[in-house]
Parts: C-alpha cells; structure tokens; sequence
C-alpha cells in the first residue's frame, strides 16, 4: 500500500446493496467538491472478513469516512494508499458499481 493521503469532504448520492458473485457488496456513492465522484464499498464473501475501499477511476484505496455533523449527508473522506484485491472481489465490486450506475442513468 502507498502513503498517499488526501482528504476532502463529500455528500452521500445513492446507496445500494447487492450480490455479486460470491461477495456482499454495499456501496454509497459520493459527490465531492470538485465533483469527482467515488465509490465507499464494503464487500464480504458471506459474514467475515468485511473489506471497505474507496473506488474511484477503477483503483482501489484503503479509506476513512466520519460524519462531522450528526444530521447532515456531508462526510470527510480521508483516501490512503493503493490496495491489493483479489481478482474475485474486484471483479464483483466493479461489477455491483456499473450495475448501480447504469441503474441511475436509466432512471433519470
């Protein structure tokens, strides 16, 4: 894993939850202030381990998500490094995130 930080704040857009393939997938995806967007996922193959990553640009990073008001959908995001991810799981996140996107266009 790099030492790359970089922290910013962002606003909560959809959220979903899925299989796929042999992984639980949930992800809440964010809109930050220089509108690039990303992906907070947590996946599982079944209960345990649960993994969470920030993905953006189909890259995978270890990441920090807080709430800094209780009743707000703005969150600080804190990005690190590059994570490995099994081709399996990678494969099922990409999958689950294309799956939500594609969603989110035909419904508008």
């Amino acid at each position: 894993m790099n030492d790359t930080v970089t922290r910013t704040r962002g606003t909560i857009g959809l959220r979903k939850i899925g299989t796929f393939g042999a992984y639980n997938v949930q992800g809440l995806h964010y809109c930050n202030e220089s509108q690039s967007i990303g992906w907070y996922t947590t996946s599982s193959p079944g209960r345990d381990p649960i993994h969470n990553y920030w993905v953006s640009d189909g890259e995978f990073h270890a990441v920090r998500v807080g709430t800094p008001h209780a009743y707000s959908n703005a969150v600080e995001i804190e990005v690190l490094g590059l994570r490995d991810v099994s081709a399996e799981e990678k494969e099922a996140i990409l999958a689950a995130i294309t799956q939500w996107e594609r969603e989110a266009e035909e419904s508008l």
